[in-house]
């Protein structure tokens, strides 16, 4: 009688079982950490909304606009960026938020991860079109979009599951810049 051999296809066995539950477990780790990101890409949207709001109630203005007519500069939510002289500059109370400017006023960055973020104005009624990236809203149907840059395809499919109204621009075959509406203008 061969114990030998018995005691070698047991050790098999148990290491093809050991293995199952490794990749299983590496799997459930893998989408648990993807549904973690999304929620904090939404919680980070929702932290800048809340930001925009206080500016707003603080100063009882609007965000100054980028050269660019369609992006709000969002650094002020930071620090006052251009002009000391603004109406409301006696009135702001900021930063709004702790995160840091970039070399565009409309784009602002988180420390922890690098998520850039911009404010926008977009029709809400056709936004999905190709025309609307480049076209000034116009009318009641305009809102501001919070603007995530380059998220992983990934992630933006776990978002997709989690919220709603949320669309997206292709930046590559991985990455997408996703909008999230936030409040009509």
């Amino acid at each position: 009688m061969k114990k030998g051999a018995m005691f070698g296809l047991d050790a098999r066995i148990t290491l093809t079982i050991f293995a199952a539950l490794g990749l299983i477990a590496f799997t459930n780790f893998y989408f648990v950490s993807r549904q973690a990101t999304a929620t904090q890409y939404y919680s980070e949207a929702d932290a800048v909304g809340q930001a925009l709001k206080n500016f707003k109630l603080d100063t009882n203005y609007q965000l100054s606009v980028n050269t660019n007519p369609y992006y709000y500069n969002i650094a002020e939510l930071i620090t006052l960026t251009q002009d000391a002289n603004k109406p409301y500059t006696k009135k702001y109370k900021g930063p709004y938020l702790d995160y840091k400017t970039t070399a565009d006023d409309y784009i602002i960055e988180n420390p922890n991860n690098g998520l850039q973020i911009s404010l926008v104005s977009r029709s809400l009624t056709n936004f999905a079109s190709g025309n609307s990236e480049n076209t000034k809203c116009s009318g009641d149907n305009c809102f501001i979009f919070i603007k995530l840059y380059n998220v992983p395809t990934s992630i933006y499919d776990e978002m997709a599951i989690i919220g709603k109204d949320i669309e997206y621009k292709n930046v590559s075959t991985d990455l997408r810049n996703v909008y999230l509406p936030l409040m009509a203008e």
